[in-house]
C-alpha cells in the first residue's frame, strides 16, 4: 500500500512538474523572442544611424572639396589689388563656409574626421601657394590680408583633425 501511495505521488510530481516545465519553458521563449526582437531592433537603430553619419559625411566630404576647388579658382584670379578687392566677398564666403563645415566636421565621429582632413590636406598645399602668392602683391589691400589668414588657419583646423 505504501508502494502504490508512493507511485501515486511520484505520479503527480511528474505531472506538477511537467507543468511547471511547460510554463516555464512558455516564459523562457518569450524572454528569448523578446531578446530577439530587442537585438533585432538595436541593429536596425545602428544601421540607420550609420547610414545617416554615412550620408552626413558625403555630404560634408562634397561641399568641402566642391569648396576648396573655388577657393582655388578664386585664389588664382587674384593678380593686383583690383582683383583682390573684387574677390575679398567671396573670401569672406569661403572664410565663413570654412568655418560652418569645421563645426560639421566636429560633430562627425573622430573615425569619419580623417577622410574629411584628407581633402583639406589634398587641397591645402596649392592654397597655400597661391595665398602666399597674393600676400606677397605689394599692392594687397589691407582688407584681405586678414581674411587669408583666417582661411589659413581654418584649413590648418581640417588637416589636424584626430585620426
Amino acid at each position: 500500500m505504501h508502494t502504490k501511495a508512493l507511485w501515486a505521488l511520484m505520479s503527480l510530481a511528474v505531472v506538477a512538474a511537467a507543468g511547471c516545465s511547460a510554463e516555464t519553458k512558455d516564459k523562457l521563449d518569450a524572454a528569448k523572442a523578446a531578446r530577439r526582437e530587442a537585438i533585432s531592433s538595436a541593429v536596425e537603430d545602428a544601421a540607420k544611424a550609420a547610414q545617416g553619419l554615412a550620408k552626413d559625411s558625403a555630404q560634408l566630404h562634397d561641399k568641402l572639396t566642391g569648396l576648396l576647388e573655388g577657393l582655388t579658382e578664386t585664389l588664382r584670379g587674384i593678380k593686383d589689388s583690383e582683383t583682390a578687392q573684387a574677390a575679398l566677398t567671396r573670401l569672406k564666403e569661403c572664410e565663413q563656409t570654412l568655418g560652418e563645415l569645421a563645426q560639421s566636421a566636429e560633430k562627425l565621429p573622430a573615425a569619419a574626421r580623417p577622410m574629411i582632413a584628407a581633402v583639406a590636406q589634398r587641397s591645402s598645399t596649392k592654397i597655400k601657394e597661391l595665398i602666399e602668392q597674393v600676400q606677397q602683391n605689394e599692392n594687397l589691400p589691407e582688407s584681405v590680408k586678414p581674411v587669408l589668414d583666417a582661411i589659413l588657419q581654418k584649413l590648418a583646423a581640417f588637416e589636424a583633425a584626430p585620426e
